[in-house]
């Protein structure tokens, strides 16, 4: 079992940790710690995935009639990674700028529209995910 910090409703602010709230003393006179190494399993929480993994594990889950509707393309893993590791070089002129990610095969001039491609194409796939959330479970975090 999952041991983790926990948020106690009846103390707005304080973090517990196997039940002594941190920043307190122990009755060892020692402060309570918590490691992520002391998880006993791993979940969606603590399995470490980065973004590519967890959007090939979505869409694997999706049926063959939810495919169509909410599977993520998997073109914004290239992009969010070209974005976060890439090298981008210009001109002092400004725009457009070029992103160079030779690990995900990016190259790209990167001009205002093709920011704003790219903020689209994220949002729908945002919206392809929630729209499968709202169809499955039904919860008022969706409205």
């Amino acid at each position: 079992m999952l041991q983790i910090v926990e948020v106690r409703n009846e103390l707005p602010g304080s973090l517990y940790w196997r039940g002594q709230a941190l920043g307190q003393t122990t009755q060892s006179g020692s402060q309570p710690r918590m490691f992520l190494t002391e998880a006993t399993s791993v979940n969606h929480i603590t399995n470490r995935d980065t973004f590519g993994p967890l959007v090939g594990k979505y869409n694997v889950h999706l049926s063959k009639d939810e495919q169509s509707l909410h599977s993520v393309d998997t073109s914004v893993v290239d992009i969010r990674n070209a974005l976060a590791h890439g090298l981008v070089s210009g001109s002092r002129a400004g725009f457009p700028l070029t992103l160079l990610h030779v690990a995900s095969g990016v190259n790209a001039k990167m001009s205002v529209k093709w920011f704003n491609d790219q903020i689209t194409l994220a949002q729908e796939q945002i919206d392809r995910i929630s729209a499968c959330g709202k169809k499955r479970w039904k919860s008022r975090w969706w409205d």
